[in-house]
């Protein structure tokens, strides 16, 4: 499943009015990339979610850090 089609199920699942809000998004992404370009695809994907959730996201919890990525 492409991100597409995942936002696509999302959003029909959403208006059919059978779930409350969303109020938890839990988003895993893998990347051998390093400080900003990590930063910048959370960027991107944070507001992607934003709007696919119809609300801003106000905290951001990682597991790494951008300091620890460019150790690797």
């Amino acid at each position: 499943m492409n991100a597409a089609d995942l936002h696509r199920a999302v959003r029909t699942t959403l208006a059919s009015k059978r779930l409350g809000a969303p109020v938890f998004v839990r988003y895993v992404f893998h990347d051998a990339s390093k400080g900003a370009v990590v930063l910048g695809r959370l960027a991107r994907d944070k507001n992607k979610l934003s709007l696919l959730i119809t609300q801003r996201i106000k905290t951001i919890f990682a597991t790494a850090t951008v300091e620890s990525r460019n150790k690797a």
